[in-house]
């Protein structure tokens, strides 16, 4: 909105330090230099900037500034504790039991032997996509060899009832 040209021009003289200091100023909150000083000379002639001028602050809260200053330099000065984190304990690998069967052992029928790639990370304590990362590009057969979890055969990617991607099965090799 184009302002109202008819009111009068003001011009006065600053030093060049206080002029950079307050087109720094307008740059910041993206105005001009002229709309800056009327916004304050509007400010001040409505009062809000000669109490903020003569009342910097009040006791109480400088006392309280003080307080927190002091404070914060006590915490400084104090070593932080640091809590050692207990190392993850690895469950023993364990073939999977006669109760994990998923059907048919022949892959190629629909069916397979194994278990799921969840099961295989909630067993080793392993990272699920880990095992989904390495098997991605990989063929039935293929055998992973973990250092911690020990080597384990990728059997079958096998479609849900569900739907979704096919779920990966895994044996111990």
């Amino acid at each position: 909105m184009p302002r109202d040209r008819k009111g009068s021009q003001l011009s006065f003289e600053v030093a060049p330090e206080l002029l950079d200091r307050l087109r720094a100023h307008a740059a910041t909150e993206r105005r001009t230099v002229a709309a800056l000083l009327r916004g304050w000379i509007e400010a001040g002639l409505a009062g809000a900037l000669s109490d903020a001028a003569a009342n910097p602050a009040e006791p109480a809260v400088i006392e309280r500034l003080e307080a927190l200053e002091a404070a914060v330099a006590q915490l400084q000065q104090q070593p932080i504790p640091v809590a050692l984190a207990e190392p993850v304990k690895r469950q023993a690998v364990t073939p999977a039991p006669a109760s994990l069967d998923r059907g048919n052992p022949d892959p190629s029928a629909g069916g397979a032997t194994g278990i799921t790639t969840a099961e295989l990370a909630e067993r080793t304590g392993t990272s699920r996509s880990a095992w989904n990362n390495w098997a991605r590009d990989k063929k039935p057969g293929a055998v992973r060899h973990h250092q911690e979890a020990g080597s384990w055969r990728l059997v079958a990617r096998v479609a849900t009832e569900a739907g979704g991607p096919p779920r990966t099965l895994w044996e111990p090799a």
